[in-house]
């Protein structure tokens, strides 16, 4: 991981920008007041959202909007990545949302990160896909669609049982 920060300053502050972002996600989604006193944190709130529907998919849909919109605001602001205009740990972190989330949207039949809603955190999506190593190392969109269908319809078929 090493070949994405810089070493010295550069890498410091890459720490301590991950640091203050995950310090500020655990308070917000893990605080007492957050999501009426539900603790959940990133990976429940999508999981929940791709493995129900109807009442339970849109409470789970809003509180992933809710945590996208914290990831935009607290974490990513008005920078190109998460660390200012390399990318640093944290767009690591949440490269999953750049790399998986549209999969999975589109085999739910649900968009959550909106251009319009989002749109710092879309344009974050489209600048990590576009960094060299991030792009040849992505997965085959097809690919994660076809398995995210399938694992959507093997849980839609668990939840019938």
């Amino acid at each position: 991981m090493a070949f994405l920060v810089d070493v010295g300053e550069a890498q410091e502050k890459a720490r301590e920008e991950a640091r203050k972002l995950l310090k500020v996600l655990e308070e917000r989604s893990l605080g007492d007041n957050f999501f009426d006193g539900d603790g959940i944190g990133l990976n429940p709130a999508f999981f929940a959202f791709f493995q129900t529907v109807g009442e339970e998919q849109e409470k789970a849909a809003k509180e992933s909007k809710e945590l996208l919109g914290i990831i935009e605001e607290l974490g990513l602001g008005d920078k190109k990545f998460f660390g200012g205009d390399k990318v640093g740990l944290t767009d690591v972190v949440f490269g999953w949302i750049a790399g998986w989330l549209q999969p999975m949207e589109e085999a739910v039949g649900v968009k959550l990160l909106e251009p319009g809603s989002f749109p710092r955190l879309h344009l974050w999506t489209q600048n990590f896909k576009e960094v060299a190593v991030i792009k040849e190392n992505l997965p085959d969109y097809d690919e994660m669609l076809a398995y995210f269908k399938s694992l959507r319809q093997m849980f839609m078929a668990l939840a019938k049982s």
